[in-house]
């Protein structure tokens, strides 16, 4: 048991009992959330977990003790480790909570940001240690859950004092904007990659305008500015005179992107910037605007299908914002390329207007001059035009190979829930179930096999022999282009060697503007490109996930429960207890690799069947044992390392089962979450019979390894029913 379990657990307690009070329940950040709960978080320790209050506290010379690698604390010293002891008087042993704890606020952006005190983004040894000091009992050295609590509500608050210095919340936030990639290479107007303070005081001072008062740096004038920072909006060049200070967002109005890990709730509402995380968000920019705010792409795996389609919808969405905005540059409608394209068509019409003057000129070299940049122009026109039908189909090909890889995941969850079927059974209604399930997998698997993919094929061909096409009319169009820019340069030439110098300096504008046109459609494509790329990337990623849930709904909804007992009592009871009862289940059933009902039913069968228990404990009360033993854990040791597993069995119960039932058990099957409590209900089963079919003789022999002191199993007894919550 870590930091992380101790932690879930604790949320889920928390959640329960908030709930039943008919109290809100906020906890927006998983990492942190605990510090807002400190005391109710010390309760649940010693009252759900049996810790003893020695936990609470550490030495920092103990914490100094460990080595910091990558701003984490590493390498504990295990002579030196916190301990306690629960109820059934197991010994816990694990990482050090008040260490863990501390990691959390390393590993945590945002509170890192608060002690990288030389704003480099990486916690350094004395910073950490700096830190630790600052929080410790100056009386005694000790670091306890209170101090640390304490630090993370300063920081929530915006102040903090560290290094001897209290920073206030606009120290704070202008910290996050200058350990920000993005705001860097904004504002890095020199471009050696850092920000110097000439340049960190021409944006304080040149943002103070963003609000009501242009005297006064503002929390306000902050958060605008990094969410132009984001969108790629801000620009020295900008005078905001076309807002007035009720037209700004508030911070209210600014959305966080996804990806930020900044709590809403109020907490760490400062480095959030009212909604636009200084940590960066998921934005990906492009030279002239065209960014588009793609969606985090963490947390997919935990959310619905519902949720994955809507956030596929976004996905979708960005990639084809994407494209257009390659179609754009193309077209010749992309800001950026329009601006330079009128600059390009006034230094042409100077060019023109003065050799159509210069009477150095020959008519001939003229006319053959106009015809050349005509032909110029319409054919990068044609190539512009073919260059769009290309991006259009490289569109369609993504697709059509999404859709294929969909039919492909769907084809290999049906034929492995197909090969999952039970090849028959002895109760006709399940036997007509598992023939039923065959024949539609069957007939599913063959529509695919036969049907659908290979037309996903020969769509995905067909588009690909499209894009050749399109392909060879570019290359051919682009040999053309060449040439007629070989004829340029040499009428150019030409024109250059007989021309006035009013019609040179026009030819040199010409040109200039024309190298201008090509430089800039090349930077913004370069971008749009680079945006499509990472939309496309978050969408394939987006799609794989709902691929693979799709899947499994597949895989559970052609399932044959073939089992002969019945556990819907027990689910039922489970889930009516709720809190503990149904954490400790949900455990269960990933241990088990089953489904909530599949276990139900397994535990039915393991308490009930002649083969296995007998009838001697309730489906209820084996669940219970499961929880009081090991929490649910299959691989848990116990007792310094003497018991193992689910069950918590010593070698010599292991050597027990196999004398008394002629099994062939390992030792190391007691890790085995199966094999487990298969050696669990036998043992059980015999303990039972031996002790004149006693529930407390059983459980005294199991507690104990005898029956001398029956006390040990009336209170095992009443440590297994509170463990879930039974009455």
């Amino acid at each position: 048991m870590n930091f992380t379990t101790i932690k879930l657990g604790f949320l889920n307690w928390l959640e329960e009992k908030n709930e039943s009070s008919g109290k809100e329940f906020q906890t927006n950040n998983p990492d942190m959330s605990i510090f807002m709960y400190s005391n109710d978080f010390k309760d649940y320790l010693v009252k759900e977990i049996g810790a003893d209050t020695s936990i609470f506290t550490k030495s920092i010379n103990e914490i100094m003790s460990m080595d910091i690698v990558n701003g984490k604390l590493v390498e504990k010293n295990e002579e030196a480790g916190d301990s306690f002891t629960k109820s059934n008087n197991e010994e816990y042993s694990g990482d050090s909570l008040i260490a863990d704890s501390l990691n959390a606020i390393f590993e945590n952006e945002d509170l890192a940001m608060y002690l990288n005190t030389n704003t480099d983004g990486e916690l350094g040894e004395d910073e950490i240690n700096n830190f630790l000091t600052g929080i410790a009992n100056p009386e005694d050295g000790q670091i306890s859950f209170d101090s640390i609590a304490g630090a993370v509500q300063a920081m929530n608050n915006g102040t903090f004092t560290n290094n001897g210095s209290e920073l206030s919340e606009i120290d704070l936030l202008l910290r996050g904007v200058y350990s920000n990639e993005k705001a860097i290479s904004t504002l890095d107007l020199d471009g050696n990659g850092e920000l110097s303070s000439d340049e960190k005081t021409k944006f304080e001072e040149y943002i103070k305008g963003f609000d009501s008062n242009p005297e006064d740096l503002s929390k306000e004038d902050i958060q605008t500015a990094f969410e132009q920072i984001l969108k790629n909006e801000f620009s020295y060049e900008n005078t905001m005179e076309e807002q007035t200070p009720e037209e700004l967002p508030n911070q209210e109005e600014l959305t966080a992107p996804e990806s930020s890990t900044a709590p809403q709730s109020g907490s760490f509402a400062p480095i959030s910037g009212g909604g636009a995380s200084i940590s960066g968000g998921g934005y990906t920019a492009s030279s002239s605007g065209n960014n588009l705010p793609l969606d985090a792409t963490e947390g997919l795996e935990s959310k619905s299908l519902e949720e994955l389609e809507q956030v596929r919808n976004t996905r979708e969405s960005d990639v084809s914002k994407a494209r257009d905005n390659i179609n754009a540059v193309y077209s010749g409608e992309n800001e950026a390329v329009k601006t330079a394209q009128e600059g390009y068509e006034t230094a042409k019409a100077n060019y023109d207007d003065a050799v159509e003057q210069d009477e150095k000129i020959s008519d001939e070299l003229k006319e053959k001059r106009s015809t050349n940049l005509t032909n110029i122009e319409t054919t990068q026109g044609e190539i512009d035009n073919i260059n769009i039908q290309i991006n259009d189909k490289e569109g369609e090909i993504s697709d059509a190979e999404n859709t294929l890889k969909a039919d492909e995941s769907n084809l290999s969850a049906l034929k492995s829930a197909l090969e999952a079927l039970p090849e028959s059974s002895e109760d006709p209604e399940i036997q007509a179930q598992i023939e039923e399930q065959r024949i539609a997998l069957e007939s599913q698997i063959d529509e695919l096999e036969n049907t659908k993919i290979p037309a996903d094929n020969d769509k995905i061909d067909q588009l690909n022999d499209n894009l050749n096409e399109l392909k060879g009319q570019l290359a051919n169009k682009q040999e053309e282009l060449d040439g007629f820019e070989q004829e340029r340069s040499d009428i150019e030439q030409e024109i250059s060697e007989n021309c006035s110098q009013e019609t040179k300096d026009a030819l040199q504008a010409f040109n200039e503007a024309k190298e201008n046109v090509e430089s800039v459609k090349e930077t913004e494509l370069a971008a749009a490109k680079e945006t499509l790329t990472q939309a496309q990337a978050a969408l394939d990623e987006v799609n794989t996930v709902i691929n693979d849930k799709k899947a499994e709904e597949t895989k559970k909804e052609h399932k044959v429960n073939d089992s002969k007992y019945d556990g819907q009592e027990l689910l039922d009871t489970i889930n009516n207890l709720g809190g503990n009862a149904k954490l400790f289940y949900s455990r269960l059933c990933e241990q088990l690799g089953m489904d909530e009902k599949e276990v139900a039913d397994y535990l039915t069968e393991l308490s009930t069947s002649e083969q296995w228990a007998d009838g001697c404990v309730s489906p209820i009360m084996l669940f219970a044992q499961i929880c009081n033993e090991s929490g649910c854990y299959a691989d848990i040791y116990g007792d310094d390392g003497a018991a193992l597993g689910l069950g918590q069995f010593h070698e010599c119960a292991v050597d027990e089962v196999n004398n008394q039932f002629g099994t062939h058990y390992t030792y190391a099957d007691r890790s085995n979450p199966i094999k487990a409590l298969e050696m669990m209900s036998l043992l059980l089963k015999y303990h039972y019979k031996s002790s004149g079919n006693s529930e407390v003789g059983m459980y005294t022999k199991y507690a104990s390894g005898n029956l001398r002191n029956l006390n040990i199993g009336e209170r095992y007894i009443e440590n297994l029913k509170a463990k879930i919550g039974l009455t």
